[in-house]
């Protein structure tokens, strides 16, 4: 019976709740550092929920980069995006239990600027490793390379909706309604310390099997 330790993984900005379940059950990250950028995907993208709906905050890029990998993607800084995802951040969750617990570390990640998406990227999911104090070897993944024994979970991964083969265990959130797929920062923001073992009850006990969803367009 296969028993991966490696999981391949698409690089997403502040990755969602589903990415983060998947994650913490592998000791390996492979991380695609590669994939082509494409507007209006995780990658440079997340959600976060406010009072009555789910926004996207958005990463803007350097238009004439279009297509180019993730980690050469430029990202552009004309507009302020940094300060208005904070900023969007502390309005819709000054009142989430553990706000006041994360909001310094989030205010340091946008006040320092990368260069490239991927390496934005890899810095907010390394921030929320940290904050579950999960310590996983981080690689970079060539997409010319095969899985081998790895679980390739890039295509599952890369959609906003929850998987529909993965059951759903709710948590508290700071607005009525529970709204599935969100950025892992709505987890952490409400669960604070209890948010790792949140993620590892949720979720498939094996995801084995669940790649098959890679043949469903993302």
């Amino acid at each position: 019976m296969r028993n991966p330790e490696t999981g391949i993984f698409p690089l997403c900005y502040f990755p969602s709740v589903q990415w983060m379940v998947a994650a913490v059950r592998y000791r390996v990250i492979g991380l695609d550092i590669w994939q082509p950028y494409q507007k209006q995907q995780l990658t440079s993208r997340t959600y976060i929920r406010v009072s009555n709906r789910v926004l996207p905050l958005t990463v803007t890029v350097h238009r004439r980069d279009h297509h180019a990998p993730l980690w050469e993607q430029r990202i552009s800084y004309q507009e302020d995006w940094p300060r208005q995802h904070l900023r969007t951040v502390e309005s819709a969750y000054r009142s989430a239990p553990y706000f006041e617990y994360y909001i310094d570390a989030l205010r340091a990640f946008w006040a320092a600027p990368e260069e490239t998406l991927g390496a934005l990227n890899m810095r907010s999911a390394k921030l929320m490793a940290s904050w579950l104090q999960w310590s996983p070897v981080w690689h970079a993944w060539d997409r010319m390379q095969a899985p081998g024994e790895a679980d390739d979970l890039r295509r599952l991964l890369m959609r906003h909706q929850w998987p529909d083969r993965w059951p759903m265990r709710t948590y508290f959130q700071v607005f009525p309604g529970f709204e599935p797929g969100l950025s892992a920062l709505d987890l952490m923001l409400n669960l604070g310390p209890e948010a790792g073992q949140w993620l590892r009850a949720a979720g498939p006990p094996q995801l084995t099997g669940d790649t098959s969803d890679q043949s469903k367009e993302a």
